[in-house]
């Protein structure tokens, strides 16, 4: 039996249909294409280039990540046209870029009073003026002038004008603390080179003062840098002070920081009968005495006061440096003459006292009958005695004095 061929039948659709179905031939379809807002965008000088791509193209959010832009060639810090691309797939857009400067340019006002001398030029370009602005600019004073002198001293306000290249203009008032020609002047011991101890409570501001023509006296608007006090060493301190006009004056010292112990270990000797304290002063607890010409181990000096540390029973104690020597001070025996001087005035003492045999309470004048024999009636004993050795004065007793009588025991030293 034999088969029928069957016939296959084509279609062909043209290229224009496929576009109007939707259907890809390679081609970007219209459909798919990105179009611009708007093909300029004005911007101002110094202000930075917004990068949203929505304000620029007309596309929906779903093929926002698929686009890119290229600032590249956009320069915002200068006016001028420029280009700037948007690209989706093959599709490229050109957008111009206008930067324009239409904004005024701002000086920054200075935190504090700018400062000048009466008499002395004051230069704008030198007073390094902070101004926010694009494009070239130009400062003056409010005359037009670059330069101003000020005649007198005080706070005085002066108006700075600024433009910049396209005519832009503002202007600001600044104030400048103008200075007489006398600066302040420092005084005082404290002025100097000095040294301090470190156990006592160092005062930087010791004997250090600030008096100036006009203002008087600027001890309170001294200013003192930072200086490490605790420990040992030579450090630099540095004082600063300014008057009401601006006047600046500045000293700096070096101070030394000593500790007020000398360590010493030597052998000295009692000059005199003396005691001895519990601190390097006179106000100190009084531990016991030293006699005349008695060894001593020094271990220590007080530079404040100038007293020794010594040891004392087993610990330390402190002497006056007026009773203390290298050498050891020597007792001198009286002579022949001495002792019968010695004599002879005993015996008038024994007969002022037989004179002056009475009490207070009698009609006897003690001071009277005593002030012969005894030279000094402030040391009459109204008991019945006169004590004609005198007042017992242990500092008389030196290497030169030959001690005798019997008035009063300095240790190993016997006073008239």
């Amino acid at each position: 039996m034999e088969r029928k061929r069957t016939k296959k039948k084509y279609i062909v659709i043209p290229a224009a249909a496929l576009a109007l179905l939707g259907i890809g031939t390679g081609a970007v379809l219209a459909n798919d294409k990105i179009k611009l807002i708007d093909d300029k965008v004005v911007i101002e000088a110094g202000t930075k280039m917004d990068l949203d791509i929505s304000k620029y193209v007309d596309v929906p959010k779903s093929k926002l990540k698929k686009l890119k832009i290229d600032t590249s060639k956009v320069d915002t810090s200068k006016v001028g046209e420029y280009e700037m691309t948007v690209t989706y797939k093959e599709q490229v857009l050109t957008l111009k870029v206008k930067v324009t400067d239409t904004l005024a340019p701002v000086i920054e006002k200075p935190k504090k009073a700018l400062k000048a001398k009466v008499g002395e030029e004051v230069f704008i370009e030198k007073m390094a003026l902070s101004v926010k602005e694009a494009s070239d600019y130009t400062l003056t004073f409010e005359d037009g002038k670059t330069v101003t002198v000020f005649d007198n001293p005080g706070k005085v306000k002066k108006k700075v004008i600024v433009t910049d290249i396209y005519n832009n203009t503002s202007e600001i008032e600044l104030t400048f603390k103008v200075a007489d020609e006398n600066a302040p002047v420092f005084e005082g011991y404290g002025t100097k080179d000095r040294t301090v101890y470190l156990e006592n409570a160092v005062d930087l501001m010791d004997g250090v003062f600030a008096k100036d023509a006009e203002d008087g006296d600027l001890t309170d608007k001294i200013k003192v840098s930072k200086v490490d006090t605790s420990t040992l060493g030579e450090k630099e301190v540095t004082y600063t002070v300014e008057d009401s006009t601006g006047n600046v004056s500045t000293l700096t010292i070096k101070l030394t920081i000593e500790s007020v112990l000398e360590e010493l270990d030597q052998t000295m000797y009692a000059t005199t009968a003396v005691s001895i304290r519990s601190t390097s002063s006179a106000e100190g607890e009084k531990l016991g005495d030293l006699s005349f010409a008695q060894e001593v181990h020094v271990t220590g000096r007080d530079k404040n006061t100038g007293w020794y540390r010594i040891e004392h029973d087993g610990g330390s104690a402190w002497v006056s440096d007026s009773y203390l020597s290298d050498s050891k001070p020597t007792v001198r025996t009286p002579s022949n003459n001495q002792q019968s001087a010695s004599q002879s005035k005993a015996a008038a003492d024994s007969n002022a006292a037989a004179d002056c045999n009475c009490d207070c309470g009698s009609d006897c004048d003690c001071a009277t009958d005593c002030q012969a024999d005894c030279g000094n009636p402030s040391i009459v004993d109204c008991n019945g005695d006169c004590p004609c050795g005198g007042v017992c004065d242990c500092s008389v007793c030196s290497e030169e004095y030959i001690c005798s009588g019997t008035a009063c025991d300095c240790g190993d030293c016997w006073v008239n």
